[in-house]
């Protein structure tokens, strides 16, 4: 089969002007989570009687995917650096104020501002912010991240043309409230 030059000089610039996107993997995405997903400066408290809100910036944030897959003794620097994050963001902080909610059940709101062109599956993002729970945990702002602490946990995505951030709003719950959550017929399910 014979091709003419000028097909052929089709194909070659075709072929120069399809960059082939490298697929990276998730160990690529922790490595770059770590190396620039963790810069402390640029975080944000709020604290109320209320509630408390926490603003993350300029995070590198790893899908519960990409979690279940990267062997644990990897994971171990994510980890800690986000429980280190929390602690920073919480030290020298008054929190007198919310001190008499400490023990009751609490709502946790996550919003992930991605400049990603995809979302993370709602189950996904869950499990991707549980060591920000850990760390909560671990400083003192909530008793447990047990159901009898923290039974509601909600996330929300939206795109952002800016840097990733993650906003986290902290607040008690009545366990009215709660059951409100569900419906009638999940109620009365024996």
């Amino acid at each position: 089969m014979k091709i003419s030059k000028s097909d052929l000089n089709k194909i070659i610039k075709n072929s120069k002007n399809n960059k082939v996107k490298v697929q990276r993997t998730y160990y690529d995405r922790l490595e770059e989570a770590i190396k620039t997903g963790f810069v402390f400066s640029k975080d944000e408290i709020e604290i109320s009687s209320k509630s408390i809100v926490f603003k993350f910036n300029d995070v590198v944030f790893l899908s519960h995917n990409d979690i279940l897959r990267i062997h644990f003794k990897r994971m171990y620097r994510y980890i800690k650096l986000w429980k280190d994050r929390v602690k920073e963001l919480c030290k020298d902080r008054d929190f007198s104020e919310w001190e008499f909610n400490k023990n009751s059940p609490m709502k946790i709101e996550f919003l992930y501002n991605t400049k990603n062109n995809e979302f993370l599956d709602y189950d996904s993002t869950i499990g991707s912010f549980k060591f920000i729970l850990d760390g909560f945990t671990e400083n003192g702002i909530i008793v447990d991240d047990s159901m009898d602490y923290v039974p509601i946990i909600l996330s929300k995505q939206r795109k952002n043309k800016n840097k990733n951030s993650i906003y986290v709003v902290i607040t008690p719950l009545d366990l009215k409230d709660y059951e409100n959550y569900f419906s009638e017929k999940f109620n009365n399910i024996d």
